[in-house]
């Protein structure tokens, strides 16, 4: 975090995958960050992203956000599930078929009954 409080400079996790096996980099979260604050965003939470000014992509391991100015929430803010990171390629199908790249990994939707999760095989953790 820069001395102002502005600038945030995340270094992400190398060789981590999506659940369909692609890669997760910087360009995704760039995406993800630019998607959910974007004028005609319908994230239910979408304030959460107003005070980002700028996401720039560094290298594919490295994001750097500028604020508009600070704000001490923001990392709490950045841990909402509305601030989830998506891959552009999937961000279409996401609202019935997510992927992601966490512990466990979406397998089937019963709507009105169930959600079946299993164990990813590709988390990095």
């Amino acid at each position: 975090i820069s001395d102002d409080g502005k600038v945030y400079t995340f270094k992400l996790h190398t060789g981590v995958k999506f659940h369909d096996g692609t890669d997760f980099n910087a360009d995704d979260v760039k995406f993800s960050l630019d998607r959910a604050r974007a004028d005609n965003s319908v994230n239910a939470q979408k304030g959460l992203f107003a005070a980002i000014n700028t996401v720039e992509v560094v290298d594919p391991a490295t994001i750097k956000i500028t604020l508009k100015n600070p704000q001490s929430s923001f990392l709490y803010n950045m841990g909402w599930g509305d601030a989830v990171i998506v891959a552009p390629e999937t961000a279409a199908t996401n609202k019935e078929k997510p992927v992601g790249t966490g512990p466990f990994r979406f397998q089937n939707w019963a709507k009105g009954s169930s959600i079946t999760l299993i164990k990813s095989d590709t988390y990095w953790g």
